[in-house]
């Protein structure tokens, strides 16, 4: 059993390894290629990068609101709901000194 588990922490080692390797140069070669179409076209490259940015701005502000809203009408709900199960306690126990 020993060994099979060594094995395996071998094999998980090397692919965790092999994955790095990769991540670093797919992350070496978009850095490099960014900063080549930068060069040849600065406008654009700026053009292309903060469209969607403001895309993404916007929708996460709508996003931000909507939640907003829903998050006050939850505590509204609870609000009422809390208010109504004490209405509902304060009863029982009118009830149960009238009966005791």
């Amino acid at each position: 059993e020993l060994i099979a588990r060594l094995g395996n922490d071998i094999t998980v080692t090397s692919r965790v390894l092999m994955d790095l390797s990769q991540g670093a140069r797919s992350a070496l070669s978009a850095s490099f290629s960014t900063l080549m179409v930068l060069s040849l076209a600065p406008s654009g490259m700026i053009a292309s990068f903060s469209i969607p940015a403001l895309a993404m701005f916007g929708g996460a502000f709508a996003y931000g609101r909507f939640v907003r809203k829903v998050s006050a009408q939850r505590q509204e709900r609870l609000a009422a709901s809390m208010q109504h199960a004490d209405e509902r306690i304060a009863g029982m126990r009118i009830v149960r000194l009238f009966n005791a």
